[in-house]
């Protein structure tokens, strides 16, 4: 949405590119941990799996694994399956999934390739799993991942929760913050009483749209191979920015619009339930926490892209998943987006602060609800940089010092995580609801959660580390008694 030269200047070097691009082969490198793999050379009849990545779903004993191939036919592959197990062989006490496994297709199979879903179910609580991907008729497989699975919702050590989030991130200036990432996930678990750990993107994930769209399918390919070695180890949860709607610049199919390849490329947990079908809202239950992704799209008043609705009603859904939560579950309500209600950018507040533009479109058809239920934290990207408000509902501060059993939302909008339009620099300073900006690098947050059994106490701590130095540029905390 800006650095509109830098834009430019980049969208002519593409040009220049693309034919070379899009005529020879697409290299991907795959490096998983403990495995040594080379680098695999696909081409549009290759039936490599690549690509893979976790979701989790609303049961804590499942995960779903997601891949995609260049090219697939039944009949000499066999239906997709996924072997997973506590032995890193895989030799020994694996189980074999296949049943119900979901393969999607859309437009042109040779442009756009083949998407497979499949759900690893009865998975026992805070234990390292191994897996690999492939297909039953053939020796057709991936490499062998890990994950670590979360622990019994039950017990008191779900109160630790560790949530890495950022949104806003492509191909081009994400690599500090993916390295950053990358080495946090893989060096988590090195304490063995680390536990419960994922990834949240705010929307926008690829940013395929701000190039050519004849480009659009190799870009979405490029970053996930970027991402190869964050995605197939730990749960990464998604939910659809407008960068996600589909192809913009010329030439392009017009299958690809709509928010099909975000659809096709990711299973988030409302999409195997047939009320919805899809990924653009979804809940589920994590540790002391509900997350509860809304879609800042489609699907409410006066949104942004009314030419695409999509399965089911969302405000209905949004006010039944919140005032079904049970606090003494999950004392923490989170709810993530993308189109933030409060930014100091120019052009969604004025110098007052009073929201204008997009963000007053969003205010109307979000903020009265996250009041409503007591919405504790409401994070959004979109706006690339970062913002921390005041505890903040219709622009009035609820406090700016005590952040105990807070009534009011704080919003946290990140959407530094790097990308193609660079930095948002042009932003108000004195925004009376606005705590904290950071606009001087990429950025990621993590989210931290904890229990005092002794005070009966439950605490978030976010975190704000810029991309380049790892260094915390921001900090809150926010605590409630349990109920």
């Amino acid at each position: 949405m800006q650095h509109h030269t830098v834009r430019l200047y980049s969208l002519l070097l593409m040009l220049l590119v693309s034919t070379a691009l899009i005529c020879s082969t697409w290299t991907f490198s795959a490096a998983v941990e403990g495995s040594k793999l080379p680098r695999i050379t696909t081409t549009t009849m290759d039936y490599t799996p690549l690509f893979m990545h976790l979701a989790f779903t609303s049961v804590p004993t499942e995960m779903v694994v997601s891949f995609h191939t260049n090219d697939y036919d039944e009949k000499i592959l066999g239906k997709p399956f996924v072997k997973y197990g506590k032995e890193d062989t895989l030799k020994i006490g694996a189980k074999v999934s296949w049943i119900g496994a979901v393969i999607t297709q859309y437009g042109d199979v040779k442009h756009t390739g083949y998407d497979f879903n499949i759900l690893m179910k009865d998975l026992e609580y805070q234990t390292k799993y191994y897996y690999q991907v492939g297909f039953l008729g053939s020796n057709v497989t991936s490499g062998v991942y890990n994950f670590h699975t979360r622990t019994d919702p039950r017990s008191i050590d779900s109160f630790e929760t560790t949530v890495v989030m950022y949104g806003d991130q492509g191909t081009t200036n994400s690599k500090y913050a993916i390295a950053q990432v990358e080495n946090f996930i893989h060096s988590f678990y090195n304490d063995k009483s680390a536990k419960n750990m994922f990834i949240y993107h705010l929307g926008d994930i690829s940013y395929a749209d701000d190039w050519p769209g004849i480009l659009y399918q190799v870009i979405w390919a490029r970053y996930l191979d970027m991402m190869s070695n964050i995605m197939p180890f730990v749960s990464y949860m998604t939910l659809p920015g407008n960068h996600e709607k589909g192809p913009k610049i010329p030439p392009y199919h017009s299958y690809e619009e709509g928010f099909v390849a975000y659809n096709h490329r990711f299973f988030m947990p409302l999409r195997n339930d047939s009320r919805f079908g899809h990924n653009m809202w979804h809940s589920f239950q994590h540790g002391p926490i509900t997350f509860v992704s809304i879609d800042t799209e489609t699907n409410f008043p006066h949104n942004f892209y009314p030419e695409y609705d999509f399965k089911g009603d969302q405000m209905k859904w949004l006010d039944e998943t919140l005032s079904k939560i049970d606090r003494k579950v999950t004392p923490w309500v989170i709810v993530l987006g993308h189109r933030p209600i409060y930014t100091s950018k120019h052009g969604f507040s004025n110098a007052e602060g009073i929201p204008e533009g997009q963000a007053i479109i969003v205010q109307d058809a979000f903020e009265e609800i996250l009041y409503k239920y007591h919405v504790d934290i409401a994070t959004f990207g979109h706006v690339h940089s970062y913002q921390r408000t005041f505890p903040t509902y219709k622009l009035q501060v609820e406090t700016k010092t005590n952040y105990h059993n807070l009534r009011y939302p704080i919003h946290i909008i990140n959407g530094a995580g790097g990308c193609l339009e660079g930095i948002t620099i042009f932003m108000h300073k004195y925004s009376p609801w606005s705590a904290k900006i950071f606009n001087e690098d990429e950025a990621y947050g993590i989210l931290r959660t904890s229990y005092n059994p002794t005070t009966r106490v439950h605490k978030i701590t976010f975190n704000l580390h810029a991309a380049k130095t790892n260094e915390i540029v921001d900090t809150v905390t926010i605590t409630k008694d349990a109920y």
